[in-house]
């Protein structure tokens, strides 16, 4: 799989901006290691991925100061270092929200950040149709959105997600999880391209394409759950309710929804496993199929082929398990739901 990281805008992007404010190197002290980058000590680009966000989130501030620091990383032209009594001294230091900072640069360093960074794609998730869902759909909206925050986060900012039409208890349930999420009521459609809009709708006539996803710039998605009550006219209806004019395209595997994730937070990574990792789209799709979603679709597709009068043996098995890249562990799961198709 391709990494996530591999046409990172967010690094680039922030180490343009850390060139202009004259910075070449700085030390990350050890709070912010232990806080932040436990997981990504030794890649460069997702440190200041990292950094780049957590300073967005007023969780971590840059500041002049000389110290000393030992490298750990070198990206853009900037040299990165871990605090050290000795070794390497530099002038500019990045610390927790709570630490000391003798000169704090970070208002300037955002505002040159927000002038220079492209919010596209842009994800729009519309929330008008709320009050449709029961408690426990609703429980699992928010899971799904919240899972989504953190998606968008690995790839981009916050700066690209925006929540559209929230009712005031949406949002306070948004806001005790999530530090920062930007909202607006339906106004922002009337300041979009409609030329450069899609609306992600499952029961859509006409199918997303790759040229869709990387000529477009933002993505609508409805905050919608209907695994106990199917609503296949809803985000139909979010588009009247809204009066929006955008194109509506259903994601589909081979002409096919079957099998297609749901889940708002697997949609938008579809979305931009195509559009940042340059993947095809269905390689995308299977990437973030889960067990049930690929049970689903090769019942769909062994069911088909019967129809066709084709034979369905281990051959035929084996070549599905290899299309929807499925292991050993989900083949147990699997073939306990599809032995009574094989003759």
């Amino acid at each position: 799989m391709c990494s996530i990281f591999k046409n990172d805008s967010v690094a680039s992007i922030f180490a343009h901006v850390l060139r202009i404010l004259g910075v070449d190197s700085v030390v990350i002290s050890r709070r912010v290691v232990k806080k932040y980058l436990q997981h990504n000590k030794g890649n460069s680009i997702e440190i200041l991925h990292t950094i780049a966000n957590n300073i967005l989130r007023k969780r971590i501030k840059i500041c002049i100061e000389r110290i000393y620091g030992v490298p750990i990383g070198f990206y853009k032209n900037i040299t990165i270092l871990y605090d050290t009594k000795k070794y390497m001294e530099v002038e500019y230091y990045i610390v927790d929200i709570h630490e000391k900072c003798s000169i704090d640069i970070t208002n300037k360093t955002v505002s040159l950040f927000l002038s220079v960074y492209p919010k596209i794609p842009m994800i729009l998730i519309d929330a008008t149709l709320w009050e449709l869902h029961h408690e426990e759909e609703k429980r699992k909206a928010i899971k799904q959105f919240l899972v989504l925050i953190n998606t968008i986060r690995k790839r981009l900012t916050d700066l690209n997600i925006l929540l559209v039409s929230p009712p005031i208890e949406l949002r306070d349930l948004v806001k005790e999880a999530v530090e920062f999420i930007e909202t607006n009521d339906n106004s922002i459609y009337n300041t979009i391209d409609s030329s450069k809009a899609i609306i992600l709708d499952p029961y859509a006539h006409d199918e997303l394409t790759v040229k869709d996803i990387m000529e477009n710039h933002y993505f609508i998605v409805g905050l919608l759950i209907d695994d106990k009550f199917p609503r296949p006219y809803a985000t139909y209806m979010l588009k009247l309710l809204q009066a929006i004019n955008f194109n509506r395209k259903a994601i589909k595997l081979y002409g096919s929804i079957i099998g297609v994730p749901k889940e708002i937070n697997k949609i938008i990574d579809i979305i931009l496993d195509v559009k940042l990792n340059s993947m095809s789209l269905e390689e995308a799709i299977i990437n973030n199929m889960s067990i049930d979603d690929k049970v689903k679709r090769i019942i769909y597709d062994i069911e088909k082929d019967i129809a066709k009068r084709r034979t369905i043996d281990e051959n035929y098995i084996e070549r599905y398990i290899s299309i929807y890249k499925v292991n050993n562990n989900q083949f147990r799961k699997i073939y306990k739901r599809i032995k009574n198709y094989l003759k």
